[in-house]
């Protein structure tokens, strides 16, 4: 089982990616003190697979029956005989539930470590988020009331529970409750609900030219936050109707690095960002 995030995948293809959902800094602060125990981890783990795959299929789940193949027998034990301790139980029963109410059975099977399914999905969560960065929600916020403006789509939402800004959001892979996966072969023009768009875009630092191109290319508005000192991309921003820009000072609870941000960006001196008003008329 990961230190860094929850995984999985279907063998038969049902989703063309992985599952993958970086732990929140609760469950951070829990794994830090040791007091997050392996089975609770791995029922949560069932949850967070199951549940995504409800939800990629939508209708189609009903009247079908999911196996989850794990390799902590007291986590497969609890799941099978709807039992465990009081935390256990407790995602046990939000599990079973979610899926009774949308006509979709349930099996259980215990498999070895070494069995090549269970280590491939166990390799699928241990993998470094160079995108894990974060702003908090009072930094999110003062950035919204200082431009005026609150988005309804966040185009480079994480994948954990608490690393995303508004209902519908994108993620790189499939993790339960994202709007659609890989930003780029989604709508930036429109929320998934059909609503006029005005995006939080907050782009991994490899992929900042390339959403700059695509606001261009589809007059796409929205704030857009980029770090400070890389300008290798602001020939692109020139060309867009910018209505205001706002500097962040450095602050200590501006930002939160995801269990997935690679090891190195920790204890380093505080990461600056800009965020970009773009408005198309």
């Amino acid at each position: 089982m990961s230190n860094t995030g929850f995984a999985g995948y279907t063998p038969r293809g049902e989703l063309p990616g992985p599952i993958r959902a970086g732990f929140s800094q609760e469950q951070q602060a829990l794994l830090a003190g040791d007091g997050w125990s392996s089975t609770l981890r791995e029922t949560l783990n069932a949850e967070v697979c199951l549940v995504t795959v409800c939800q990629a299929l939508g209708a189609q789940a009903a009247g079908h029956c999911l196996r989850y193949i794990g390799d902590n027998r007291g986590s497969i034990a609890a799941l099978d005989r709807q039992t465990g301790c009081a935390a256990v139980f407790t995602v046990v029963k939000r599990l079973l539930l979610y899926c009774h109410a949308r006509g979709v059975d349930l099996e259980f099977e215990w498999r070895p470590r070494t069995d090549a399914q269970v280590a491939y999905a166990d390799s699928l969560s241990r993998f470094t988020d160079w995108s894990a960065v974060f702003f908090t929600k009072a930094t999110y916020q003062f950035v919204c009331k200082v431009m005026g403006k609150h988005p309804n789509l966040d185009l480079f939402a994480g994948s954990g529970a608490k690393e995303h800004h508004t209902a519908q959001y994108f993620t790189v892979s499939h993790c339960p409750g994202t709007s659609g996966v890989d930003a780029f072969a989604q709508d930036w023009r429109l929320t998934p609900q059909g609503l006029p768009a005005f995006v939080w875009a907050f782009p991994p630092v490899w992929q900042i030219a390339a959403c700059l191109r695509r606001f261009a290319q589809d007059r796409v508005s929205g704030l857009l936050v980029v770090p400070v000192g890389m300008k290798f991309w602001r020939p692109l921003l020139d060309r867009l109707p910018v209505k205001q820009r706002l500097s962040l000072p450095p602050h200590p609870g501006q930002y939160w690095l995801g269990s997935q941000a690679p090891a190195a960006w920790r204890g380093q001196p505080p990461l600056l960002f800009e965020v970009y008003k773009v408005e198309f008329i």
